[in-house]
């Protein structure tokens, strides 16, 4: 029986999937011009419009893959932009010589709003 269960419970879990895969509209990747290069980005645009503009930012060590799991399963209405900073999966290095500060990184999330 327990068998059983565990059959039932994935079926149970697949259900509540396909709902949620429903709500993602579209997805697409970006590359936003910056002087060292480019900022690499996935958009993901959940539902009809009008949208609610996001921009996700990982964490250290880590790139926008991280978001893949978690933006599909928000309400509509939402326009995600998931960036990778600078170093980090896609985008550009800085130039030879420069640190990666945190506070630097809060002019790139808003250049990635300016564009």
């Amino acid at each position: 029986t327990s068998n059983m269960f565990l059959i039932n419970r994935h079926r149970q879990v697949g259900s509540i999937r396909s709902p949620l895969a429903r709500l993602v509209s579209s997805t697409s990747s970006l590359s936003i011009p910056v002087p060292w290069g480019s900022i690499a980005a996935v958009q993901w645009t959940l539902g009809d419009g009008p949208y609610t503009d996001w921009v996700a930012v990982h964490g250290l060590l880590d790139n926008a893959g991280t978001f893949n799991k978690i933006i599909p399963g928000l309400p509509e209405g939402i326009r995600a932009t998931c960036i990778d900073l600078p170093g980090h999966g896609l985008s550009s290095k800085l130039a030879a010589g420069s640190l990666y500060y945190m506070l630097d990184h809060v002019a790139t999330v808003q250049r990635v709003k300016d564009y």
